[in-house]
């Protein structure tokens, strides 16, 4: 709006110097080139931020994808030896894991598992061969008392026999005393 006291200075300044007015001039062209410029670089702003989003979520998918491929490299040994475990239980003691993997710390425990392994397969083979050693003293020692059973019971029936055959023996012989002193 214009009011009346602003038309005056509008009239008083025209007669103003022309340098003045180019002055003026040149400044109302400034503030349209950085209204312009302003305009423009809200673009590029908006441009750099489309980027600087773009490039972020570029770099979150490439570390959940390293993080992804982490822990399938991590947990694959840790599957391995569950598997080998559930087989151990069914009693393949030949279920071993594999020791190659580039973590140390996770290279350490396959090697443990499989001497573990082998310390439980070679106790497990010590406790087979005891038991059947067990096995076949408790053969021999059953023949062995089988044997002395049946010898000492042969034994005592001939023992029997002859004691029945000697106190016939005995008898006769009583018998024969008694009628030799009787003199019969």
């Amino acid at each position: 709006r214009v009011d009346r006291r602003q038309r005056q200075m509008c009239i008083r300044d025209r007669n103003l110097n022309n340098n003045i007015w180019k002055h003026i001039s040149e400044t109302r062209r400034a503030y349209e080139i950085y209204t312009l410029k302003e305009e423009e670089s809200s673009g590029i702003q908006i441009t750099f931020s489309m980027i600087f989003v773009l490039f972020s979520l570029c770099f979150i998918l490439i570390a959940v994808l390293i993080g992804f491929n982490l822990a399938r490299r991590l947990s694959k040994p840790i599957s391995n030896l569950i598997e080998s475990a559930n087989e151990i239980s069914k009693g393949n003691f030949d279920a071993k894991v594999s020791e190659d993997d580039q973590f140390d710390e996770i290279k350490i425990l396959p090697t443990s598992y499989n001497k573990m392994i082998n310390e439980i397969k070679n106790k497990y083979k010590q406790i087979n061969e005891k038991l059947l050693t067990y096995q076949i003293l408790r053969k021999s020692i059953s023949k062995m008392i089988m044997d002395f059973y049946e010898n000492t019971r042969k034994n005592i029936e001939k023992l029997e026999l002859t004691i029945k055959s000697g106190k016939n023996k005995i008898i006769k012989t009583k018998i024969e005393y008694f009628f030799i002193k009787l003199g019969i």
